[in-house]
């Protein structure tokens, strides 16, 4: 029987990306599951299966907390229906009693059970699970589906207790509904700012606070979600426009590891505005490799990776193969300043945000940013600035 085929295909799709699946009859008895499961009863899932069934033909997701996610279809087989569920799968690793209580299948196992559970289930950021669904999709009914309509096909659940509104895609009470999509909205346009590599216009948008607002809304909890969330949708904007993936993947995973850390709102603050400009400088560096040679991109690569260190120019030359007098010539002309100058400004860039969005001690951000002294470090800020560190500190408090 040809159900038996997409059992084999289904056990391949486990055995190389470790994403459970199970598939469900029609008449919800259980034809499959990675972790032998038998029964309906077994499956975290089941209580809210419902609002998958109806006209789930193309795939859709379903988020817990933003934390575990599952995607799901049907698909008519030797005349019958069957329902594909992939997962459970997590986008963070829960440590805390607490984020392990937000789990849907908390509510089967005691928390050492539990525990035991989430180191089998994968953990991937939203991009990857989003190719996984396209690809078992496709495998299945040799369809093509993209992003944006498995991202259309959704449902979230932020509360243990919710309503059901099978009119909607998304499981939030209804009076929730405007404003989650009115945040959705905004995101979508930091999604088309960073797929442009558009600067200004993610400057713009932050400079509105519009986002920052609503985490300012949220208690911490709910700030790292969201930032797990956004982190995902932005860096698919990124790889859309020809970032590598895995430069995409490290840079998320460094951010949500400091989110992981942030006591306090100004931190998630300083983590949203670096993770936005960050994905939005990566575009815009692609887009600016055809202005530049390769040496010097090459440079410039070395050094946005090396800020935290003390930058010489033996190192750059070295690291891209050039004399030291050929390579300074070269970036003076292509870039306008010379390698010291451009270090030296891409070390205050990265302070000022330090100041701005932490409360990390100006002795500390002199002693992080690789300077000699926290004096020269002064001197450095106040020329390219004309703010002493304090006072630009100050400053930015105040505006706020």
């Amino acid at each position: 029987m040809q159900i038996d085929n997409i059992k084999l295909k289904v056990a391949l799709f486990n055995k190389f990306s470790s994403i459970p699946i199970t598939i469900l009859s029609q008449k919800n008895n259980v034809i499959y599951n990675s972790f032998d499961m038998k029964h309906t009863d077994e499956l975290s899932i089941f209580p809210h299966y419902s609002l998958l069934k109806f006209d789930r033909t193309s795939p859709g997701i379903l988020t817990f907390h933003a934390i575990e996610v599952y995607g799901f279809f049907s698909e008519v087989i030797d005349n019958n229906l069957y329902f594909f569920l992939i997962g459970p799968i997590l986008t963070v690793r829960p440590v805390s009693y607490e984020s392990i209580q937000l789990l849907s299948f908390s509510k089967l196992f005691d928390e050492a059970s539990s525990r035991k559970y989430i180191k089998m289930i994968p953990l991937l950021p939203f991009p990857n699970i989003i190719h996984f669904i396209e690809l078992l999709y496709f495998d299945i009914s040799s369809k093509h589906i993209n992003y944006e309509e498995i991202f259309n096909h959704r449902i979230v659940i932020e509360s243990k207790e919710f309503k059901e509104d099978s009119n909607i895609n998304l499981c939030h009470e209804k009076s929730n509904h405007d404003q989650e999509y009115s945040l959705y909205e905004e995101i979508m346009k930091y999604y088309d700012a960073i797929k442009a590599g558009d600067l200004t216009t993610t400057n713009q948008l932050l400079n509105q606070q519009i986002l920052i607002n609503y985490l300012t809304k949220q208690n911490l909890k709910n700030n790292l979600y969201y930032i797990i969330s956004i982190s995902s949708l932005l860096a698919k904007a990124s790889v859309d426009s020809g970032v590598e993936y895995k430069d995409a993947e490290s840079f998320s995973f460094t951010l949500i590891g400091y989110a992981e850390t942030c006591e306090v709102i100004e931190d998630f603050i300083f983590v949203l505005k670096k993770m936005v400009l960050g994905f939005a400088s990566l575009v815009n560096d692609l887009k600016n490799e055809q202005r530049f040679s390769k040496p010097v991109n090459k440079a410039i690569s070395y050094i946005d990776k090396h800020l935290h260190f003390a930058i010489t120019l033996e190192e750059i030359s070295s690291h891209v193969k050039l004399s030291k007098p050929y390579l300074s010539q070269l970036f003076s002309k292509e870039v306008g300043n010379s390698l010291q100058i451009y270090v030296q400004l891409r070390k205050i860039e990265e302070a000022k945000n330090l100041l701005s969005y932490t409360k990390i001690s100006i002795s500390e951000i002199s002693q992080i940013l690789a300077f000699c002294s926290q004096s020269y470090f002064t001197e450095v800020f106040k020329k390219a600035t004309s703010y002493t560190p304090v006072s630009y500190r100050k400053k930015y408090r105040k505006s706020k």
